[in-house]
């Protein structure tokens, strides 16, 4: 069994319930997991490949039977080629020898969810199921790598005007942006209505400068003040950093 690394397990959903798509995976994001849906299982084998011991939630009542599923599940269970594999099942079956199948004969890592339990509890088991596995891993916050999305900037007012900067990543804690010049901004200063722009979506809050990277001093690290980040900002930026993790795998090579 392999320990999960620094950065946590990547949290795969394929072929997911709708329930699961809208509104589930958003849910997860913001609880700092890093979720990702596939819509091609073949595609979903090789990203677990090249991702060892990713946590894979599959959806047995869409597009295979389920003993089709099921040599799928046991190919990646049983082969080499993959490493520590967390395969969890979403259904809506109630069939209990189907849940002790691969609950208890396959015993499957991240478990055997029945859907029709409702939103609130499915969510509570897949939390219990993300912490059991580990899939945070040491990380606290989920972070989105921005630096090649020209629609991810940020601007700060500075003796009456605004200077325009670059994210190069964002959590829902700070953020690290490249501004024009080294170091615009000191180690500890307050910096009041900056304006994060993230694919359209307008966020004003206040941060505090960390410092600047010691190998680029244009690039500041910023901690979003927290008393100006309420639940609806916050929202606004796990819903950019879903869509950023969902654009990265899709265009990832495999």
């Amino acid at each position: 069994m392999s320990n999960p690394s620094l950065l946590g397990r990547k949290v795969f959903f394929l072929y997911p319930h709708s329930v699961i798509k809208d509104e589930m995976i958003e849910e997860i994001v913001s609880e700092e997991y890093e979720a990702y849906v596939l819509k091609d299982h073949n595609r979903a084998a090789r990203l677990m490949k090249a991702f060892p011991g990713s946590v894979l939630f599959i959806n047995i009542d869409s597009t295979m039977k389920e003993p089709e599923w099921e040599r799928y599940i046991l190919e990646m269970k049983n082969s080499d080629q993959y490493d520590d594999p967390r395969i969890g099942i979403f259904t809506y079956d109630e069939n209990q020898e189907l849940a002790k199948k691969y609950l208890i004969d396959y015993s499957l890592p991240a478990g055997f969810i029945r859907l029709k339990l409702g939103f609130a509890e499915t969510k509570k088991i897949l939390l219990d199921v993300l912490k059991a596995n580990e899939a945070k891993g040491r990380r606290k916050f989920v972070r989105a790598l921005c630096a090649k999305d020209a629609q991810a900037t940020i601007n700060v007012s500075r003796d009456g005007s605004i200077i325009q900067g670059k994210l190069l990543d964002i959590s829902s804690a700070g953020a690290a942006c490249a501004f024009p010049q080294e170091g615009l901004f000191s180690p500890k200063s307050y910096l009041s209505d900056i304006q994060l722009q993230l694919r359209g979506a307008r966020i004003m809050l206040n941060a505090i400068v960390m410092g600047t990277r010691q190998d680029d001093a244009r690039v500041h690290v910023i901690l979003f003040d927290p008393k100006s980040t309420d639940g609806e900002k916050r929202r606004r930026v796990f819903r950019y950093i879903r869509g950023n993790l969902q654009r990265f795998i899709e265009s990832y090579p495999v």
